[in-house]
């Protein structure tokens, strides 16, 4: 029985031997750590992503001199500059240095794809090691068959898939740890608008889609959100759509309640000159940072936000974010599903803008979501701003109502809150 064991696990060490010398068979490794190194170079909002999941094993003699330099500036906060790191390791690394400055080979796009391999490449070189050690004690008869297999599966694990692990909790943890949350008063994230946070209490990871049709004023809702929230949060407004100059517009004219067209064609009294200096000095502690992200993918705004360490994030709007599909359903699932991922697994909370597909003026519903079936499903929350009067053109700019329709909601009761819009300083109030 005990040879037996050792015969049939030798025979999957052998079959796996296959596996690993076949991975990524035909990649150039040389010019996957050149790629690796220029984009370190080249775009520092990848710095994290890069970072975080190499170090100088997984890179191969001068470029591993060369990419544990970048990395010890960037642990000390310093910038990574060519000529400071020549400096550091030395006038012979100059011509190398120089050519990942100016590298015509780089592709920034697929710097996921080029950490993945370099990842694998080290497991499987360590794997082939370890499989080879094995080999040989087994030959030797130097191990049980339960040795061989633990040994085995230690091996095997090098290729464990990250989505394949999950957290698993029996009766007795789940309510120990219950218990021990309920000693201390959970404290949710606050919008500001008090009828909004007692209804959806708002936590880390939490997944919100806030749709409305255009000139729905969503994005003025989210403005105002995000300043009320990074008074004690770290909070990231992209914007796919708008530029950063146009977003603090809506800050300073909502903040210092100035009506926007002053501040569009620079039309200020006195007055107004001193509630915009009054505002940007109470702001000046504020932990907003708002990013012009027109062509960002999902993985470029979660490695931003997590290298800012941001708390929560607004995104504006969803179906903006480039990604590959067939098709618009196809891609806002695909964004849908890793910006859920992403809150989850980082424990950050995002608030993503959507547009609504249908022009009447009905009260829309949750299926009214663009491309709407997977953001309903992935959604801790859908927010859903609704403009009532019927004939909206007639509607005093200064003076609007809103309704803000809770469509989903995990924590609670689903219904609406009456809100007042006032257009001209960009301000939402209930």
């Amino acid at each position: 029985m005990q040879q037996q064991k050792k015969l049939k696990t030798r025979g999957l060490i052998n079959k796996n031997l296959k596996v690993y010398t076949g991975i990524y068979r035909g990649y150039n490794m040389d010019e996957i750590q050149k790629n690796i190194l220029s984009i370190i170079l080249m775009y520092p909002e990848k710095h994290y992503l890069i970072f975080d999941g190499l170090n100088g094993k997984h890179f191969t003699n001068t470029y591993r001199t060369i990419y544990e330099e970048c990395q010890r500036l960037y642990n000390l906060d310093k910038t990574i500059d060519p000529t400071i790191i020549v400096s550091n390791i030395g006038q012979e690394y100059f011509q190398t240095v120089l050519n990942l400055s100016d590298a015509p080979f780089m592709t920034q796009g697929k710097t996921e794809e080029y950490i993945k391999i370099l990842q694998d490449e080290y497991n499987k070189k360590y794997a082939l090691f370890e499989t080879k050690n094995l080999l040989l004690d087994i030959e030797q008869d130097k191990l049980s068959g339960e040795e061989i297999q633990t040994k085995y599966l230690e091996i095997s694990k090098l290729f464990n898939k990250e989505e394949y692990k999950v957290k698993s909790v029996d009766m007795l943890q789940g309510f120990t740890e219950l218990l021990e949350d309920l000693e201390t008063k959970k404290e949710y994230y606050k919008t500001g608008f008090s009828k909004l946070d007692n209804h959806v209490l708002i936590d880390k990871g939490d997944f919100i889609i806030v749709g409305g049709k255009p000139s729905s004023g969503k994005t003025a809702f989210s403005v105002n959100a995000a300043v009320n929230l990074s008074a004690k949060y770290r909070v990231n407004f992209f914007s796919l759509e708008t530029s950063t100059r146009k977003i603090f517009q809506k800050i300073a004219a909502s903040g210092a309640r100035i009506n926007i067209g002053k501040i569009l064609h620079s039309n200020l009294f006195e007055a107004d000159y001193s509630k915009l200096l009054n505002i940007a000095s109470e702001y000046n502690d504020y932990k907003l940072k708002v990013i012009e992200a027109s062509g960002k993918t999902v993985e470029e705004i979660s490695s931003i936000a997590l290298q800012d360490k941001a708390d929560i994030i607004f995104i504006d709007y969803l179906q903006l974010i480039r990604e590959k599909g067939t098709s618009s359903f196809e891609r806002v699932s695909e964004i849908s599903k890793k910006l859920h991922t992403f809150a989850q697994q980082e424990k950050v909370t995002v608030f993503a803008l959507s547009q609504l597909k249908r022009s009447d003026n009905k009260e829309p519903t949750m299926s009214d979501l663009r491309e709407s079936g997977q953001l309903e499903q992935d959604a801790d929350a859908v927010l859903i701003l609704h403009n009532p009067n019927t004939n909206p053109e007639n509607e005093d700019l200064d003076n609007q109502e809103r309704m803000l329709l809770i469509a989903k909601n995990k924590t609670g009761q689903v219904g609406r809150i009456k809100y007042k819009f006032y257009g001209g300083t960009q301000l939402f109030s209930e």
